[in-house]
């Protein structure tokens, strides 16, 4: 495991979860400092502005049944970084959007927690 060294955390990266984390990487985000909103149930307009999208730096969506929350969080904030964490594929209506797929299988929990944490410290 990589980890990031003792006392480089990026207090103000967020990121926005909806979907299951099977894999932990909502603890992930949290453990390198990222406030993390989760979004309980359905990922619609509101759930995503109560978990607070408009200010997030990325959007995490594990369940691709909620694809529909791509669009609407893009919406909500055009800058968002969307990264589709799951081994199912994206519906066709997405494809036009830009997002990071990534499978769990090939790509940890905690890699992709550093990647996501690295990218928004770098956009800075």
């Amino acid at each position: 495991m990589r980890h990031k060294p003792p006392g480089v955390v990026r207090v103000d990266m967020k990121a926005v979860f909806a979907g299951s984390d099977t894999e932990g990487l909502a603890d992930e985000l949290r453990e390198r400092g990222a406030t993390v909103g989760i979004v309980d149930g359905v990922a619609n307009r509101p759930a995503l502005e109560d978990a607070g999208v408009h200010d997030a730096d990325a959007f995490v969506l594990t369940d691709v049944g909620q694809a529909t929350s791509i669009v609407v969080a893009r919406d909500l904030n055009p800058d968002i970084r969307v990264v589709a964490y799951t081994p199912d594929s994206l519906p066709e209506f997405v494809s036009g959007q830009q997002v990071l797929a990534m499978d769990p299988a090939l790509f940890d929990a905690d890699t992709v927690a550093e990647e996501l944490v690295e990218a928004g410290t770098a956009e800075e």
